[in-house]
């Protein structure tokens, strides 16, 4: 599932899937994200944030959770955060990618993009800054669990 949500579109009423459509309790939970995005936006000094930024979904089998491209202003999340299981990682994920965008438009581009103007936007916003939590065994975890052959 691929997609993009315009932030811009957001602000004070529910996101607009743009190109795909959303299960309800995914709709839910982004909701929640954009919500966060925007206290983030705050606590950065940045309210134009939410309306700047676009956010669209990668492939359901790509190994990232996460992207950040300056460029296009467009985070990008892996669509299986999405699933009740991993809201607290999908909140994280979008800081993560967040603060990135702050930092090089604060800092410019040749910063070290997970160096110490990353590691403050991610600590004000009351995570440890994390590097790789895309690890092999969480990427399994968003597996459907193998079926089991059934006995007659």
């Amino acid at each position: 599932m691929e997609g993009s949500i315009s932030l811009t579109e957001t602000i004070g009423k529910p996101p607009i899937p743009i190109s795909s459509p959303l299960k309800p309790d995914w709709k839910d939970r982004l909701d929640r994200a954009f919500d966060q995005l925007r206290q983030w936006s705050l606590i950065w000094g940045y309210s134009l944030l939410p309306r700047t930024l676009n956010l669209e979904f990668l492939p359901e089998d790509s190994p990232d959770l996460g992207q950040c491209q300056w460029d296009t202003q467009t985070i990008r999340l892996n669509p299986k955060l999405l699933l009740p299981e991993h809201e607290d990682l999908l909140l994280e994920t979008l800081c993560h990618e967040a603060a990135h965008w702050m930092a090089f438009r604060r800092h410019g581009l040749g910063i070290d993009p997970h160096g110490p103007e990353w590691q403050g936007f991610m600590r004000q916003a009351g995570y440890e800054p994390r590097v790789g939590l895309a690890t092999d065994s969480m990427m399994k975890s968003f597996d459907p669990p193998p079926s089991r052959p059934t006995l007659n």
